[in-house]
């Protein structure tokens, strides 16, 4: 669990990453023609991760990502095609957990599977309440 305080840039590294899940996500960002899909209900942070791991991903030699927020066919058909031409792909989708991320795929009418292939790694997250006293 992290908390970043209100204002501040997260680092990857402030995230709360395991750190075998934290080198394995910073190797699926630094392939080329891959795709990291961050999934999660809305306000969980979602953006929050891709721009830490975009920035991590830069400074390991990675060229700079495509940050795509997939709400649509188009969306995730540009995502597709970028990292078809070799540049890493981090997207955000508001979705609670994989099996909805599933569903609304097969809601943009694209081919089954479409893409699918490109996926490198898929990060669920939640935020989780905590009080502060």
């Amino acid at each position: 669990m992290a908390l970043i305080p209100q204002g501040r840039r997260a680092d990857l590294e402030d995230l709360g990453f395991d750190p075998g899940s934290y080198t394995c996500l910073l190797e699926c960002a630094t392939r080329s023609a891959g795709i990291v899909v961050i999934i999660g209900p809305s306000g969980s942070g979602k953006r929050t991760t891709a721009d830490a791991l975009a920035r991590r991903a830069v400074t390991h030699g990675a060229p700079q990502p495509l940050l795509n927020e997939v709400t649509s066919s188009t969306t995730w058909s540009d995502a597709v095609r970028t990292a078809s031409l070799g540049q890493p792909v981090i997207c955000t989708m508001a979705v609670p957990g994989i099996d909805s991320m599933r569903e609304r795929m097969a809601t943009f009418g694209t081919a089954p599977g479409a893409g699918v292939g490109r996926i490198t790694a898929v990060v669920s997250q939640r935020l989780v309440r905590t009080i502060c006293v």
